[in-house]
């Protein structure tokens, strides 16, 4: 009995914390920004609440967990290197500090 109440408390607890920084540049492009996307095949770009403050723009997030999300680092049109977000997450913040060539892009999923 306590083995199957450990299995359905494990099954029940939110996934761990992840955070994914997007390098300040990649294969020597700057960083653009960042983004969130939804599905296998990264087909559906979400759209979060954003919140602008002094050069920082915060993106939240919220979706399913059983949904595949990913986080895209931009660095040129068309050419994201793609992250994966561990499955359960059900919500993601962006944090985007500073201007184009000076770019820091922090995802914080939970």
């Amino acid at each position: 009995m306590k083995a199957a109440i450990l299995a359905l408390g494990l099954a029940l607890a939110p996934a761990q914390a992840e955070v994914i920084e997007c390098p300040a540049k990649h294969q020597g492009v700057p960083l653009l920004g960042g983004s969130v996307y939804e599905g296998p095949q990264k087909q559906y770009e979400l759209m979060g609440e954003l919140k602008e403050v002094r050069s920082v723009q915060n993106g939240y997030f919220r979706f399913d967990a059983d949904n595949v999300k990913w986080v895209a680092c931009w660095y040129r049109p068309g050419a994201p290197v793609w992250h994966r977000v561990q499955p359960g997450v059900t919500r993601c913040e962006v944090q985007e500090r500073g201007a184009l060539g000076q770019l820091a892009v922090k995802v914080s999923c939970n």
